[in-house]
């Protein structure tokens, strides 16, 4: 199953036996019950946890899950509390904060502005510098 790490910001791929589920069932306001899956994994030391629906669940349930443990919580009718809020917008907050940010390009019509100014010649040495030194890592910067 894949799991996605704020940390690294991509999907890592965890074996199935190293996933346990937790089972969380409550009631809505409307008084349906709703279930939902906890899939909890530790990865290469680092702790990943990824919610389910239940149906996603039975999926992978046949796949080595093992459910660890089931929590019914109740939810009462008089909404959420000032502290869930909060907590919420804090995780949203997080969420905008780990978004990737490109910088922004530079429009193809000024850089068509450069088309043949550069001759075969300096090609040729700009493509020589470049295979020469891509990747390599210089122990004494940094």
């Amino acid at each position: 199953m894949r799991f996605f790490s704020v940390q690294e910001r991509r999907m890592i791929e965890v074996p199935d036996d190293r996933i346990k589920a937790v089972k969380y069932e409550r009631t809505t306001r409307s008084g349906k019950k709703q279930v939902r899956y906890a899939l909890k994994a530790e990865y290469n030391g680092r702790k990943l946890t990824k919610f389910v629906d239940e149906a996603t669940y039975k999926r992978y349930a046949g796949q080595k899950a093992s459910v660890a443990a089931e929590v019914t919580l109740q939810r009462k009718r008089g909404g959420t509390s000032e502290l869930q809020k909060q907590a919420s917008a804090r995780r949203w907050g997080l969420g905008r904060q780990c978004e990737a940010q490109l910088p922004r390009g530079t429009p193809g019509a000024k850089l068509a502005a450069l088309a043949g100014s550069i001759t075969d010649a300096d090609a040729e040495q700009m493509l020589r510098a470049i295979e020469e030194s891509c990747e390599q890592i210089d122990g004494s910067q940094w």
